[in-house]
């Protein structure tokens, strides 16, 4: 494996206390005003009720319900909104701060945009999944980790089908998708994706496999490597047999199976144009902001701080700025 120093290095527990301390004070001033939504709520219903009383009409159980639930009805749509405000805050918070301390250090130029994202024509570029009817990305990082460039941001795709005189959509890719210059030079074209088919028929499946490859991938062949570790997980597809092997070193499939591991989620990956493309299914939930109800503590912080090392690690996880085979 790897034993060269990490570019990035984390943040000190004091920096997170730090932070922390910053977002619990806004925290507490959101809660404030739903508590004072809700009290304001709670005694208009009073009131009403005490004026429907006093009116002499008959007032039952059920009425007093709906009169409670109308007063707390509008509390509770500003809470909804006023949470929602919260966790974008923490977020335009947390990731700039966190960025703004990884530029301190050497060999590290960073950029972040919570708009911003990266393009669907891009996306549809690296040829790893179907072309979306809907796409959305936000939260895009970008810049220079070392010797290698990348980009990586939060990215929906969704396609609109017809299923059993339906339209539904259906969910593409959902996670963390992400690009970086590649550490070697090749001209074709390889593709590591879940191996769905192993998994399910075996070996026994060699054919289906064979098939995916023409249909999805086109002029791809199925290529079979010495790792049957990795083969298990991955399923592999090159427009050169050759050079997906030059790619795909030993050291690098194990670089490969040891981030699935860490990361327990789905990975697919694209050899081409120089680049190496990643979407990593990451849960709907993956870096959302906790919530308005929820106290901010420097562990908080950490754990955020944790998963955006994770993304920015890729670098050096897959060994990128290891630029020995010529490629400056």
């Amino acid at each position: 494996m790897n034993t060269s120093p990490p570019v990035i290095q984390p943040l000190h527990l004091d920096q997170f206390n730090v932070i922390s301390d910053v977002i619990e004070q806004q925290r507490r001033v959101e809660y404030q005003k739903i508590l004072n939504w809700f009290i304001s709520g709670f005694v208009v219903a009073i009131l009403l009720l005490l004026w429907i009383a006093l009116s002499n009409t008959d007032l039952s159980f059920g009425s007093c319900l709906w009169v409670l639930f109308f007063c707390m009805l509008v509390p509770s749509i500003f809470t909804w909104q006023i949470d929602q405000e919260y966790r974008r805050f923490v977020t335009s918070i947390l990731v700039p701060e966190f960025i703004k301390h990884f530029n301190m250090q050497n060999d590290v130029e960073l950029q972040y945009s919570m708009l911003s994202g990266i393009s669907q024509s891009t996306f549809e570029s690296c040829g790893l999944f179907r072309h979306p009817t809907q796409y959305k990305s936000t939260e895009l990082i970008d810049g220079k980790i070392g010797k290698t460039q990348f980009q990586c941001a939060r990215t929906l795709a969704q396609e609109t089908r017809q299923i059993n005189n339906r339209r539904e959509t259906v969910t593409i890719f959902r996670g963390l998708f992400f690009i970086a210059d590649a550490n070697k030079t090749f001209k074709g074209t390889t593709f590591v994706v879940p191996d769905i088919v192993e998994s399910v028929f075996g070996h026994t499946g060699h054919s289906l496999q064979e098939l995916f490859a023409r249909h999805r991938f086109g002029r791809c062949e199925l290529v079979s490597l010495e790792d049957p570790n990795f083969e298990r997980n991955f399923a592999i597809y090159s427009s050169d047999q050759i050079e997906a092997r030059y790619l795909l070193t030993p050291l690098l499939m194990q670089q490969i199976s040891a981030l699935q591991s860490n990361w327990n989620c789905p990975i697919h990956i694209a050899f081409i144009y120089g680049k190496i493309f990643m979407g990593i299914d990451t849960p709907q939930n993956w870096f959302e902001a906790s919530s308005v109800f929820t106290s901010v503590s420097a562990e908080v912080i950490q754990s955020a701080h944790q998963k955006i090392l994770m993304i920015l690690s890729l670098v050096d996880q897959l060994g990128l700025n290891t630029r020995i085979w010529g490629r400056s």
